[in-house]
């Protein structure tokens, strides 16, 4: 082979060697963005999902439905999701106020493993914080609900 050929042949060799690359790279961007599409339509339904789940839960609280405490810790949930870094914004206080204040109380397997006297003292104690804060709560569930809808 003389020189000519030998450096045609490398010349057409590198051609299809960059083209090849080209076209992977392309097929990779186009599935990279239909990832990202997908990740997207799932946020956006799980966002859905979420501020309906909050609408849900204020309703409730509005008719007088779900127990306040119990309300206030679900919704503080779905307030961290929905707005992370609002939680210090004067008309969502409240709902951390509330389930800040009711979060140390015993649930579930915890509060089935209490005496009754430790039980009891516990109703009291969280009867009271509903009690003072409950006007409040509820106007801030009237206002976010009005807010969502």
């Amino acid at each position: 082979m003389t020189e000519e050929r030998l450096i045609f042949v490398i010349i057409a060799l590198c051609v299809i060697v960059g083209g090849l690359c080209f076209y992977q790279w392309r097929a990779l961007a186009k599935k990279q963005q239909e990832r990202w599409s997908q990740a997207d339509a799932q946020s956006n339904e799980t966002r859905k999902n979420l501020e309906e789940g909050l609408k849900t839960l204020l309703l409730c609280v509005i008719q007088d439905q779900i127990n306040l405490s119990e309300a206030a810790l679900r919704i503080k949930v779905h307030l961290d999701h929905l707005f992370p870094h609002e939680h210090q914004k004067n008309d969502l206080k409240i709902f951390y106020q509330f389930s800040d204040e009711v979060a140390d109380f015993a649930t579930h397997a915890k509060r089935n493993s209490l005496t009754t006297q430790e039980r009891f003292n516990e109703d009291i104690a969280r009867e009271k914080i509903e009690e003072r804060l409950a006007l409040d709560f509820k106007k801030a569930c009237d206002t976010l609900y009005k807010k969502l809808a």
